[in-house]
């Protein structure tokens, strides 16, 4: 038969914070008695290690982002900034981003999937497939490659 015992059930002490050593060990026993209440209810109720708001990650916008400010989490904001970010309710439980910690692993993902990008980007050259350069030349402001070959086998 499964426990049906809210948190909220479960009693904070009264003891009078004056006494702090009695205070502290009935705060830290009543805490248990919480913790020991969590555990022993049945799945899909109230869990201490699965923060509320992680399953809502993303599904509403960042209100500085709705105001136009700039919003000092950048993309570690655990809100959508744009229309692409928005998510669902389904796609976060499906991607299993329930938790901080799974969240913070996604977000890790993101940045060096981003970082890798702007690097490819960054080894581009702007410069023409067949430059016409003396040998062992370098052209300013290109990936730095010699120029004594076609432009297209240093892989730029």
């Amino acid at each position: 038969m499964p426990v049906t015992t809210s948190h909220a059930a479960i009693p904070w002490p009264v003891v009078d914070p004056r006494d702090p050593q009695r205070y502290r060990r009935e705060l830290v026993e009543a805490y248990r008695r919480r913790l020991a209440g969590y555990r022993s209810m049945t799945v899909g109720a109230y869990n201490p290690y699965i923060e509320a708001d992680a399953v809502r990650y993303r599904t509403t916008y960042c209100e500085k982002a709705l105001a136009g400010k700039n919003c000092y989490y950048g993309p570690r904001c655990l809100f959508a900034h744009h229309e692409w970010n928005l998510r669902t309710l389904e796609k976060n439980q499906q991607d299993g981003l329930v938790r901080m910690d799974a969240i913070r692993a996604f977000q890790r993902r993101g940045k060096q999937i981003a970082d890798d990008r702007k690097a490819r980007a960054a080894m581009k050259c702007p410069v023409p497939s067949m430059p016409s350069v003396s040998d062992g030349d370098v052209i300013a402001g290109t990936c730095g490659i010699a120029r004594n070959e076609p432009h297209n086998r240093h892989f730029c």
